[in-house]
């Protein structure tokens, strides 16, 4: 499927009537991701998916400190893709916190793998989705720069979390690694593989 053109794209805010349609993107853009069966248990089945980011961009919209925004086709006014920007002081890691705030995960969600792998940082893109097939056709790359605009704007640096899928987009706009935690997915099942959390100097 062709991407939209440069012009034909608005990065914009995105609204609390856009919940649905984000949480289902961010579901989609996962769903090739391996380390997403770990998850959650009845993957590939999207139902649990879709209550799990539903429930977390549900939080960011009542976070004071978020910032939604997404990425649409001008011409169609389809979202094809959204991030979310958390600013705060300080920079805090903490491996183990529950992921995506104090709601209660669905049925199906392993709380004790996510406990595992989840960083939480300060001035964080905390989330940053596109549909997948739209995916390595330049849209993540401009919602990206879009956030770092925004950080630099106000001169903070810029934290996130990346799977191993995302993580040369990050590494070719400029974050550098700065940490990264090692879990052996032999104890879920699986192989081992690498997290990697990344930093962008405003």
């Amino acid at each position: 499927m062709a991407a939209p053109t440069p012009l034909s794209i608005s990065i914009i805010p995105a609204l609390e009537s856009d919940i649905t349609i984000l949480a289902e993107i961010n579901a989609l853009s996962r769903l090739r991701e391996a380390i997403t069966a770990f998850y959650f248990s009845d993957w590939p089945d999207l139902s649990s998916m879709n209550k799990f980011f539903t429930a977390r961009i549900t939080t960011y919209f009542q976070d004071p400190n978020a910032s939604l925004f997404k990425l649409t086709d001008s011409e169609t006014n389809k979202i094809l893709g959204f991030a979310c920007l958390v600013f705060s002081s300080g920079v805090t890691s903490k491996i183990g916190a529950d992921p995506g705030g104090s709601f209660a995960p669905p049925k199906g969600f392993d709380v004790e793998f996510a406990r595992k792998v989840t960083t939480l940082m300060s001035e964080e893109i905390s989330s940053l989705a596109v549909l997948a097939q739209y995916q390595g056709k330049w849209l993540g790359s401009q919602l990206l720069k879009y956030c770092i605009e925004k950080a630099d704007a106000v001169r903070l640096p810029t934290y996130l979390s990346a799977l191993p899928r995302a993580h040369g987009l990050y590494k070719r706009n400029g974050f550098v690694d700065v940490d990264h935690v090692d879990l052996d997915l032999r104890d879920f099942g699986g192989d081992l593989r690498c997290y990697g959390v990344l930093l962008h100097v405003a």
